[in-house]
């Protein structure tokens, strides 16, 4: 675990679950609210557009975060353009 994730839970008081260390950038303790957010409200039966909203969230935390941005305007594009 790097210094910085290990200062951000010492300020926080929320663990950050191994795989979410390498797969998200949590520099702040507003990144770890909205991960904790996400992982708690997925736990509820959400419908396909909501599950979708969360993980486009999630996303939002990750280094190449364009990238899905990206894809899902490209879906959004074809699926409107006749």
């Amino acid at each position: 675990m790097s210094i910085r994730n290990k200062i951000i839970m010492e300020r926080t008081n929320i663990p950050i679950i191994k795989p979410y260390r390498n797969k998200y950038v949590l520099k702040t303790k507003r990144d770890l609210e909205i991960l904790n957010l996400c992982k708690n409200i997925l736990k509820f039966n959400l419908s396909k557009t909501d599950r979708d909203l969360i993980n486009l969230i999630k996303t939002q935390l990750e280094n190449d975060w364009r990238k899905y941005l990206l894809i899902k305007l490209n879906k959004l594009s074809k699926k409107y353009k006749r």
